[in-house]
């Protein structure tokens, strides 16, 4: 992210300026060039990459995490040798080995990663992306990090009397334009092949004009003498930089970096891990550098705190609610929470900046609180906590820190502790509200009986007394249930009641030794409806759901069937399997990964579904749960029908809680009607959606998570 300062400009009337070095007229266009690109590239590439490898990890919100939490580290690695190479190099020696890093980089080129780079097997997902990252992109991304101070320097040698913070309004200008124009732009025209391709070529466009600027820097014969105005009045006005500083400029940042990732992680837990979710809350933490860095009227801190005071009640409304919420609502006052707190601790830093002489290590600073923030969502609080508790943490944080700078600011009417009953008011509150979050948190677990997080998500197991069931919940989402009276633990409950199409298709389909395949196990219900002699064979990719299935629920141990459970993604293992030993022909095929909030789209495309059908006999069923809050997930299967030409059929049940049942929509497909034509079963997709919804055709390349919001 860009970044400016205010280090004071001294023309004096009676010292003339020092000559420039010899310019010409393209020069300045060439700097500015470079800076946009280097910015555009530098915030285009995370989504491109990103949404290249998500199906290859199971579709996971954890994968633009790490991936944020690998850029930041980059960002601040290229900070670090931009500052060093300015102060041990010289200007010629910069420009060189800057070259050869650009050169080195094309070799790298294109940047999405082929095939062989797919995971075989679910362990390690977070070292294996990060490698993945870093032996792909890594080096690109790094040059482009390193070009932006760079290029400060050498603009300021060579244009002696101008400063060079235009460059950074430059930077920000192309940073936000390449968040934007990403969802309506690219991700809509391009596939996902193509999107990679574009960018290597404009990363080839831009080490060519970065090689310009280069050779005009090193044609500059004053370069290394010439000493420019602002550089002057560093000299002349020097500064302690005290070790408490160093801290707040380290912790603001990582405060605001840990608020982004983490609202960012909440909000595509309740819709799709897609790049438009992830862009939204990038994009304002991007404007909120821009506003705090472009003007100090601009922070004004008694309104943005307050706007973060009323984030963190609409926050906690939205965590009561819970997922019954309207969506549009949750984001929303979600995005103004980070707004207003990444605004804070960035405004905070304004008034914290240094002079000139410290700006390199105070941008050094910035980089480093950002991928430490990255450093604690993508890889501590995964293995430390138990659930999705780093909002509660980061605003806890945020609002020490708040009070730490009004407490040490010789402006605010609070320092050092004057106002003492204001003070106390002030903690009071603080108190309260740190109690009612601690009570939202306990209630979120509920009556825990095990918990668990991982790289997928948070996965925990309750008792519900009054109605006597024991619940598998991933997220705040329930993805399977049963009954504690050993009279009713054989039952059919949740989403996979006998009435549901998923039981229809699994109790009517003829037959004796059955091949079935299911795509998620949750707390295995579906196994109760087999049979002496079937194989139930589940897909399941977080290997903590396997283990509570097998610990806390008898579906899988009770089932009459012989059960399976493949780990890994179902899409990767299904591809293995049909490379290895071919189709695994399965007279059903249960496709049940998207009752929850977040689904993973790529279960969901042509390709996939190609897929499935090869696994699948001629004449057997593939039943689709398309239960889902905010997702119109009938129009994408319905597109999947027309393409394939398959005969489909919908199944809608209603709730019966008192008898375990959530009420469930599914879709029934098959090449051969002669189920359908034995069965009665359902009604037609084609009748039965008749809203005026078109079909959708997601594939590899393109899938609009938009385009079927309820």
């Amino acid at each position: 992210m860009a970044k400016r300062s205010r280090g004071k400009q001294t023309d004096s009337p009676d010292q003339p300026p020092h000559p420039a070095a010899p310019t010409s007229s393209i020069e300045l266009p060439i700097f500015a060039a470079t800076v946009i690109g280097s910015a555009f590239l530098l915030f285009q590439v995370q989504p491109v990459v990103s949404r290249a490898v998500l199906p290859w990890f199971g579709g996971s919100p954890a994968v633009w995490i790490t991936a944020q939490l690998f850029f930041q580290v980059l960002l601040f690695a290229g900070y670090l040798y931009a500052h060093t190479t300015t102060r041990w190099l010289s200007p010629r020696q910069q420009i060189g080995l800057h070259l050869v890093l650009l050169i080195a980089s094309a070799l790298f080129l294109p940047i999405i990663p082929s095939d062989s780079w797919k995971p075989t097997t679910p362990e390690f997902p977070t070292t294996r992306l990060l490698g993945l990252l870093a032996a792909t992109v890594g080096l690109p991304f790094f040059a482009l990090s390193a070009t932006a101070p760079l290029i400060q320097v050498w603009f300021t040698r060579l244009f002696t009397t101008r400063v060079p913070y235009r460059l950074y309004a430059l930077s920000n200008a192309g940073s936000l334009f390449a968040l934007l124009s990403y969802p309506v732009l690219v991700e809509p025209w391009l596939g996902v092949r193509w999107q990679g391709l574009t960018w290597s070529g404009l990363f080839v466009c831009f080490a060519v004009v970065c090689a310009l600027a280069a050779k005009a820097t090193w044609r500059a014969g004053s370069l290394q003498a010439a000493k420019t105005t602002w550089e002057e009045d560093q000299d002349s006005t020097p500064e302690r930089i005290f070790v408490t500083r160093i801290l707040l400029w380290l912790s603001l940042p990582a405060c605001a970096s840990v608020l982004l990732l983490a609202i960012t992680n909440y909000i595509c837990q309740d819709v799709a891990s897609v790049p438009l979710l992830w862009i939204l809350p990038l994009s304002l933490y991007l404007v909120t550098f821009i506003v705090a860095f472009e003007r100090d009227a601009w922070y004004w801190r008694p309104l943005w705190l307050a706007g973060a005071a009323a984030g963190c009640v609409g926050s906690y409304w939205c965590l009561q609610q819970g997922a019954s919420m309207e969506l549009s609502y949750q984001v929303a006052i979600h995005l103004g929470l980070l707004f207003c707190t990444c605004l804070a601790c960035h405004g905070e830093l304004v008034r914290l900046r240094p002079a000139p002489q410290h700006l390199t290590l105070f941008y050094l600073c910035l980089a480093a609180g950002g991928a430490l923030g990255g450093f604690l969502v993508g890889m501590v609080a995964p293995y430390v906590l138990k659930g999705f508790y780093e909002v509660h943490l980061g605003l806890a944080a945020f609002w020490a820190l708040m009070l730490l700078q009004i407490y040490r600011d010789p402006e605010s009417w609070l320092y050092h502790g004057k106002n003492y009953w204001v003070w106390v008011g002030i903690c009071g509150i603080l108190v309260v509200a740190s109690l009612f979050a601690w009570d939202q948190v306990v209630a979120l677990r509920g009556p825990l009986i095990a918990a668990d997080r991982n790289f997928y998500g948070v996965v925990s197991v309750i008792d519900d007394e009054n109605l006597g069931q024991r619940i598998l919940r991933h997220g705040r989402i329930s993805h399977g249930t049963q009954f504690t009276d050993p009279e009713k633990r054989y039952w059919g409950t949740g989403y996979y009641d006998p009435q549901s199409g998923g039981a229809l298709a699994l109790t009517m389909f003829p037959g004796k030794n059955r091949r079935v395949g299911l795509v998620g196990l949750g707390a295995g219900t579906l196994a109760v409806y087999g049979k002496s002699g079937d194989v139930f064979r589940f897909y399941e990719i977080n290997p903590i759901v396997v283990r509570m299935a097998r610990e806390y629920f008898s579906f899988l141990e009770d089932s009459p069937a012989e059960t399976e459970v493949m780990l890994g993604d179902a899409r990767r293992q299904l591809e293995i399997e049909l490379a290895e030993s071919g189709p695994q022909n399965f007279d059903i095929f249960v496709l049940d990964a998207f009752s929850g909030d977040a689904i993973p789209t790529h279960l969901l495309t042509r390709e996939a579904f190609q897929l499935y059908l090869r696994h699948l006999r001629e004449e057997g069923v593939l039943a689709v749960h398309v239960s889902n809050l905010h997702l119109n997930l009938p129009a994408v299967i319905r597109a999947m029908a027309d393409e394939f030409t398959l005969h489909s059929r919908i199944v809608t049940t209603e709730a019966d809680m008192p008898q375990g049942v959530f009420g469930s929509t599914w879709i029934l497909l098959s090449r051969d009607d002669a189920f359908f034509r034995e069965h009665s079963i359902g009604h037609p997709l084609a009748e039965v959606d008749d809203e005026g919804n078109q079909p959708v055709l997601w594939t590899d390349d393109y899938s609009n998570i938009w385009g079927i919001l309820h």
